[in-house]
């Protein structure tokens, strides 16, 4: 499929290489981007045709370092399920957040899949995924967002979360893993 989109389309880039996991995919991926702007999508997930002009306008508008989506849940047995599910990342309705203290709002929402970070934020300090790590998205999301200046919020791009009873996060053969890895993250986050 890809291939079919290349042939009609020479800014995509294809890389194979062996399944190493999420963490080094998305690192790999970081490599061979040249946007200004780069993001992440789940394999599982999507997101409204306008998602992402939402979230680059937005950013581009307001000079920020990442721009944050909302998300809505979506259950293969009963459909959408229309609550915004990121409401606690927008801190008392602010559309800019750049002080410290509201960047804990949108550390609720640790997923990267919902954001853009400026490729120069990443660039500049280095921020990779912790290799062959579940929960990898809270060590790089709260690096970055530490480090940015300004962080937009938009409540309308919306991206779809596919739940899943058989996903990696709910498999309960993996969930013993889940907890180790999360406070290896923690150590490891607290040694970077």
């Amino acid at each position: 499929i890809l291939k079919r989109f290349y042939k009609h389309d020479k800014r995509i880039i294809i890389v194979e290489q062996t399944n190493s996991g999420l963490s080094i995919a998305r690192n790999v991926g970081m490599k061979y981007a040249t946007g200004e702007y780069i993001t992440f999508l789940d394999s599982d997930d999507w997101v409204a045709s306008d998602f992402y002009e939402i979230l680059y306008n937005e950013a581009k508008n307001h000079d920020a370092d990442i721009a944050v989506g909302n998300v809505l849940y979506y259950h293969n047995d009963r459909q959408m399920n229309f609550d915004f599910v990121s409401w606690h990342s927008f801190a008392d309705n602010k559309k800019i957040i750049s002080d410290c203290k509201d960047k804990k709002f949108i550390l609720q929402s640790c997923a990267v899949w919902n954001k853009i970070y400026k490729r120069d934020l990443i660039d500049k300090n280095n921020l990779q995924f912790y290799d062959k790590k579940m929960v990898e998205d809270f060590p790089f999301n709260f690096m970055a967002i530490a480090v940015a200046k300004k962080i937009v919020c938009c409540p309308f791009a919306m991206l779809y979360y596919r739940q899943r009873q058989t996903s990696i996060m709910r498999d309960p053969t993996k969930q013993l893993r889940n907890t180790w890895d999360v406070l290896d993250n923690y150590n490891t986050l607290l040694d970077d």
